[in-house]
């Protein structure tokens, strides 16, 4: 059975850098040849905006495409993976529990 890491950041293991965390695909994806390994977070959920370009994203085993002005929200430990086209440009919004807790419902009504 394989095992899937638990980030706070991709690759990151150290405390969470900010109360909302947001960089571009093109801050980050290069360093890793535009691969984002099968990986969840059990500390945060994100939200992927694609401005231009095109990402291949793998899902708790579903396959998804995102193009230019689409969104994929990921709540806490969902498992992904990301293929993203060279030099697309978009930006991943990562929200810690403690915000995410405090801007979301407060009942299930």
């Amino acid at each position: 059975m394989t095992q899937i890491p638990d980030f706070t950041l991709y690759g990151k293991t150290t405390p969470f850098p900010d109360v909302v965390h947001a960089e571009t695909f093109l801050a980050r994806a290069p360093e890793h040849g535009w691969t984002i390994t099968p990986h969840r977070h059990s500390n945060m959920a994100q939200l992927f905006a694609v401005k231009t370009g095109q990402v291949a994203a793998f899902v708790d085993g579903h396959d998804y495409q995102l193009t230019a002005d689409t969104f994929l929200y990921l709540p806490i430990q969902t498992v992904h993976g990301l293929q993203i086209e060279p030099q697309t440009d978009g930006t991943v919004m990562s929200f810690p529990l403690p915000v995410l807790g405090s801007i979301g419902p407060t009942s299930p009504e």
